[in-house]
């Protein structure tokens, strides 16, 4: 197992040495170069167009000779072919104007940036890019008298530049060493040296150890080391995870027992626990030390005091068991005899409230009986009233049969009358004849 301290100290000593390697592979390359900057001043004869696309015409000149332009180009080593970087006209002869640009002696080409440091007539220096020929920068001039400046050197490089103009290694104003174009960076900050990489944008981006190729810390192949320690920790996990399984179980079986006496002198109990693949049995007992006779002679805080004990054990081929035993202490006013109290209190309560009701509903009751009489008293003298009106229907229905009787006897009396009438009627007619 490698130690962090051992592998801080490691590390910088690996990150040091790549940065030594890295800055004598750049210092290799500069020195085998394969490109040249080259800078000087073209003459003409006659007429022709400077490398600016100026035309000139130096026929007028004593000779026909006449500087036209001041030129910056990029030589190839071995081919020799020129690239023209940047022309810079002169007012040497007819069509052409003083650009104002100089390569004064003392002019030099930085070849850790790869730019050209052009000499002006004010002591000043135009920068221009080894690689385009642009201006870079102009600098300030030297706060010097009476002095005709002839050269400038650097007191240390903020950058290397390849021979392409790309950056090769860099220094910041923070002091991170930028190594490439887009960087690898190494800074020391807080007593620990840093290292990442950054991309175009300077966003921070991963940093990926080649497939083939291992990294080493203290000769110990980081890789193998993190696979060992994965496959450790994954192990340790599932070792983990087991005996956590196996220990909730246990614990939940016991949590199922008893802890108090209960209404009996003691109380047993079986319970179970599962958790995972892992299930556990318990069984235990409890009780109050109020129960026994001898809880009198206990102090105070012990009489009304309870004890449990129990154990659990896994139902697998595993012997695992686990124990417990507690005790649990009441203090203050019975729980039971208040809660007596306050149930006969509440009972009063109740019984008052349905004695209540009951009266309510039995004055209730009485109302609606005594209606009721009345109604029957007053139904009474209704059919007593429709009983005499019976009786008196019945007489008279029997005096109407009488008349009906008296009728049909006064009807036949009648006729009789009539028939007697006609035979006295026919008497008198015999006799009158």
């Amino acid at each position: 197992m490698i130690k962090k301290s051992q592998l801080n100290i490691t590390f910088k000593h690996i990150l040091i040495n790549a940065c030594l390697v890295i800055l004598a592979s750049v210092f290799t390359f500069h020195v085998s170069a394969d490109t040249y900057t080259v800078w000087g001043t073209t003459t003409g004869s006659g007429t022709g167009t400077t490398g600016s696309g100026t035309s000139y015409d130096c026929s007028g000149n004593a000779g026909g000779f006449g500087t036209v332009s001041r030129d910056l180009w990029s030589v190839d080593s071995t081919t020799g072919a020129s690239t023209s970087l940047a022309s810079f006209d002169t007012a040497g002869c007819t069509g052409l104007t003083d650009s104002g640009v100089n390569f004064s002696s003392g002019s030099y080409l930085d070849k850790n940036t790869g730019n050209f440091y052009a000499l002006q007539t004010n002591n000043t220096f135009k920068v221009y890019s080894g690689k385009d020929g642009s201006l870079v920068e102009t600098t300030a001039a030297p706060t010097l008298t009476s002095v005709s400046l002839l050269g400038l050197s650097h007191t240390g490089v903020g950058k290397i530049v390849g021979n392409d103009g790309k950056k090769l290694f860099e220094k910041k104003a923070d002091g991170s060493m930028h190594i490439g174009e887009n960087s690898l960076v190494t800074i020391e900050t807080g007593g620990q040296q840093l290292l990442y990489a950054t991309n175009a944008a300077g966003s921070q981006i991963d940093i990926n150890i080649k497939s083939g190729t291992n990294l080493l810390i203290g000769g110990t192949n980081v890789l193998t080391s993190i696979n060992k320690n994965t496959s450790g920790i994954s192990n340790l996990n599932k070792t983990m995870r087991k005996q956590d399984a196996r220990s909730v179980a246990l614990s939940a079986a016991l949590t199922s027992l008893p802890t108090q006496g209960g209404d009996g002198s003691h109380t047993c109990g079986v319970g179970s626990g599962v958790r995972g693949s892992y299930s556990a049995m318990a069984i235990g007992c409890a009780a109050d030390l109020s129960r026994f006779g001898f809880s009198d002679k206990l102090p105070q805080f012990l009489q009304n005091a309870s004890v449990n004990a129990g154990t659990s054990f896994l139902t697998h081929d595993d012997p695992d068991y686990t124990f417990k035993a507690g005790m649990s202490f009441s203090f203050g006013k019975s729980q039971s005899k208040v809660s007596t109290s306050g149930q006969g209190v509440e009972m009063n309560r109740r019984l008052a409230v349905v004695e209540q009701k009951s009266q309510r509903i039995s004055n209730r009751h009485a109302e609606a009986i005594k209606k009721v009489q009345r109604d029957n008293l007053r139904l009474l003298a209704k059919v007593n009233t429709l009983s005499h009106a019976k009786d008196e229907l019945l007489a008279l229905r029997a005096e109407v049969n009488e008349l009906k009787s008296d009728k049909a006897e006064m009807l036949l009396m009648k006729e009789q009358l009539a028939q007697l009438t006609a035979l006295l009627a026919g008497s008198d007619l015999v006799a009158a004849k």
